[in-house]
């Protein structure tokens, strides 16, 4: 009789809840009640690199689109106090690639995505709002997952807000402090 096994080898992604402490943050939270105003996806656990929707320069929210975030780039190079909770969430083979296939779309036209300012105020009514190539951070992450098969989270990707990342039951938190605090070293 002869045994097989299947080798299932599995990947990981990181989920970064995040506070800055901008204007805009500041008024998130207020409406949103909720400790995090601001979610990122990354596949680098040292955090140099993750995904997101926001403000394209440091200097000003007015324009805004798919970003490339780290820890010591971008806004978070600016407000390095900047609080954050990140959880890791162990993927399989297949959705790594789905998630990674996905987001490379974003990165190849990168140009074409704006930031959803108007799906942020029909959010605060519970209005569902989508527009082709229009995404809030909230709304990108969301979709990322669902697109991968990691979690499915009941609503319209154009109501989930930060908070409700912190309800993904297959997420381990690994870190929650000050992003200038985080180090790979002492979060396992």
């Amino acid at each position: 009789m002869k045994i097989y096994f299947v080798v299932i080898s599995m990947k990981e992604v990181y989920i970064i809840l995040s506070h800055s402490g901008t204007i805009i943050s500041k008024i998130i939270k207020i409406y949103t009640r909720a400790r995090y105003s601001h979610v990122s996806l990354g596949f680098d656990p040292e955090l140099n690199e993750f995904f997101s929707f926001g403000r394209k320069h440091i200097t000003t929210p007015l324009r805004g689109g798919f970003i490339i975030e780290g820890k010591n780039r971008g806004l978070f190079q600016k407000f390095k106090k900047a609080k954050c909770k990140i959880y890791k969430v162990i993927l399989t083979d297949n959705q790594f690639e789905i998630m990674r296939s996905y987001i490379n779309e974003f990165l190849k036209a990168q140009h074409k995505y704006k930031y959803n300012y108007l799906g942020i105020f029909t959010t605060m009514f519970g209005l569902k709002f989508n527009r082709p190539y229009y995404y809030f951070c909230s709304q990108f992450v969301a979709e990322v997952l669902y697109k991968s098969k990691v979690w499915n989270f009941n609503k319209d990707f154009s109501l989930i807000r930060p908070k409700d990342f912190e309800q993904i039951k297959n997420a381990t938190l690994i870190f929650e402090g000050r992003v200038c605090d985080y180090s790979i070293f002492n979060t396992f």
